[in-house]
């Protein structure tokens, strides 16, 4: 099964719950599967060697986000009004990552199109499949029996 998986950021280093989760179901689906990953990551990310191991490919699209209260910050948030999606998601909507996931899908076929939260899915909206392509979408919030999570 060959899968194109997209990822909000490298999962390197495995500091949180949700990287550490993420990143151990991976590393045993890759066992067996052929996973191509495509993921945001700062330009410094000292990851991109260990996701180029995990996977049979990884490409980083290089992004920097805007600091909380910063000028760029605020910038961001204003012109996220005018766009049809939430600023967290609008944030996250690079045309760049959009190009990359296009570029693999125009060259290989994939079975799988996994977006791991929301925050991958978005930027694809515009982008046509093939009928045979199944797209999964992933949440944590969609496994979590807690209220605090919705």
């Amino acid at each position: 099964m060959k899968i194109l998986l997209t990822l909000d950021g490298p999962l390197f280093p495995a500091d949180t719950g949700g990287k550490i989760r993420s990143l151990n179901i991976f590393k045993r689906l890759a066992a067996r599967a052929e996973i191509h990953a495509v993921s945001l990551a700062d330009k410094q990310a000292a990851a991109i060697p260990e996701m180029m191991s995990i996977f049979r490919s990884y490409t980083p699209v290089f992004c920097r986000e805007a600091k909380i209260n910063s000028p760029g910050f605020y910038k961001d948030l204003l012109a996220s009004q005018l766009s049809r999606l939430p600023y967290f998601l609008e944030k996250r909507n690079a045309p760049g990552f959009r190009s990359a996931v296009k570029q693999l899908l125009g060259r290989q076929r994939f079975d799988l199109l996994f977006c791991d939260f929301l925050h991958t899915a978005a930027p694809l909206l515009s982008i046509q499949f093939t009928p045979r392509t199944t797209i999964v979408i992933s949440s944590a919030c969609l496994a979590c029996p807690s209220s605090a999570c919705r």
